[in-house]
This record gives structure tokens, C-alpha cells and sequence, in this order.
């Protein structure tokens, strides 16, 4: 609730998944089009890593936290996955353009601005984990809490 703080992203990439290849795009869900893209290897920063992978995280400003909004995260142009939040739509334009977003099913609400929504579990594959509401615990460039990673 309020104003928009501390907005920030974090993307796990494998070892021997070049940095300066993966590109997250931003979309307005109310109409599909891409509003911002970030270069992984140039606009993020390195953070934790353990065996086999390492967490880049990005502050990013103006993430629109509309009903819906989304991101596209492609590797060397082919699409690994297409988000939403606050509901599902079509991207118009951008790399997933044509491409319907999965909506993770969870919301920030009535939370303060040290919460995040973010991947609890264990595993080495996206479908390993539950997205969740991480009350309190943003941890910008570190494993979330509940959150192994073991590719």
C-alpha cells in the first residue's frame, strides 16, 4: 500500500548461462506492450551463488503494479518464461509478443515495503518451487528464506 519503494528484481541463472545474453522485459498487462528491458549482465548485479548458479538482482524503479502487469525473461532471444501478477494476459509487442503470461497467483497487499513476492522450496527447475508472499523479508540478491536452490 502507498507509494512504490524498494521495487527490485531477481533472476537465478545456471552456470554456463552467459549473463550478457538474458534480457528481462517489463509489460503493461492493461495493453501488452513492453515498457522497459534489462540486460542481465550489464543492468543487474551479481549477489549469493553456490554450486552451479548464481542470484543477479536489479533496483528498478516504476514497475507498474497494475491488474495485471508482467515480465518476460528470454536467454539469447528464446522466451524462459512469461509472469504476471494480479492476473494473466497477452503481450502485444516485445519478445513474448503474441505469448499469454502465467500469473503467479500471489498479490502484495496491505504489506510494507521490505515484503516481496518470491520462489519458497527446493530444487533445481522453476517448477520446484511455490511463488509466495515473503512478509518482511525482501533480501535483494540472496536466496529467499525457505528457498533452496540445488540444480
Amino acid at each position: 500500500s502507498g507509494g512504490d519503494l524498494n521495487e527490485f528484481v531477481e533472476v537465478v541463472l545456471l552456470d554456463g548461462v552467459d549473463p550478457s545474453m538474458v534480457t528481462l522485459t517489463l509489460y503493461n498487462g492493461s495493453n501488452g506492450v513492453a515498457y522497459g528491458s534489462h540486460n542481465i549482465g550489464a543492468d543487474f548485479t551479481p549477489g549469493e551463488t553456490g554450486t552451479g548458479w548464481a542470484i543477479y538482482s536489479s533496483l528498478i524503479s516504476g514497475i507498474q503494479n497494475g491488474n495485471p502487469d508482467g515480465m518476460s525473461l528470454d536467454i539469447g532471444g528464446s522466451i524462459a518464461v512469461f509472469l504476471s501478477y494480479e492476473g494473466s494476459f497477452v503481450a502485444t509487442d516485445g519478445p513474448a509478443a503474441g505469448m499469454t503470461s502465467t500469473d503467479v497467483g500471489v498479490e502484495e497487499l496491505g504489506v510494507s515495503e521490505l515484503s516481496s513476492i518470491g520462489l519458497t522450496g527446493t530444487g533445481g527447475l522453476a517448477g520446484d518451487f511455490t511463488w509466495t508472499l515473503l512478509v518482511d523479508l525482501a533480501t535483494p540478491g540472496n536466496a529467499n528464506d525457505g528457498q533452496v536452490i540445488s540444480p
